[in-house]
């Protein structure tokens, strides 16, 4: 056996390892996990998030979405109570920013009074003819 040979053999034995092996650890300590109860979310009592610190949290994520375009949309809070308002494209924008939101920790209902743009309508309607105005007019 060459020099090569007896450090890689000495090196690779189970018990000069290194004592802390973060994969294991973390497979060790999943077993016992049904075991706990899970506290995720609780915190001290009379803890409330501040409204602040919500708002912002919601427009940075309405501003970080690739789909939704937030820049006619108003956040506001009352009493932890999410509001959104202004104008989106189409019901589907709608709903999204809905869902985007109401899972923020602090938030316990969204009111969803966004309304959805009207497009102008133009050119040629069987029956009617040429149109040039917007829709009810």
């Amino acid at each position: 056996m060459n020099h090569f040979n007896k450090a890689f053999r000495a090196s690779s034995h189970p018990r000069e390892t290194h004592s802390f092996d973060s994969q294991n650890h973390w497979a060790q300590n999943l077993r016992f996990w049904p075991l706990h109860e899970n506290h995720f979310g609780k915190g001290p009592r009379g803890y409330r998030r501040s409204q602040e610190r919500i708002r912002d949290e919601v427009c940075q994520i309405l501003a970080q979405d690739f789909f939704l375009d937030a820049s006619g949309l108003e956040v506001e809070l009352d009493d932890h109570v999410l509001i959104l308002k202004g104008e989106v494209d189409s019901r589907r924008d709608k709903r999204r920013a809905e869902d985007l939101v109401a899972d923020v920790p602090g938030v316990e209902d969204v009111q969803n009074q966004l309304r959805v743009k009207r497009a102008p309508v133009e050119g040629w309607i069987p029956g009617l003819g040429r149109i040039d105005d917007t829709l009810g007019g």
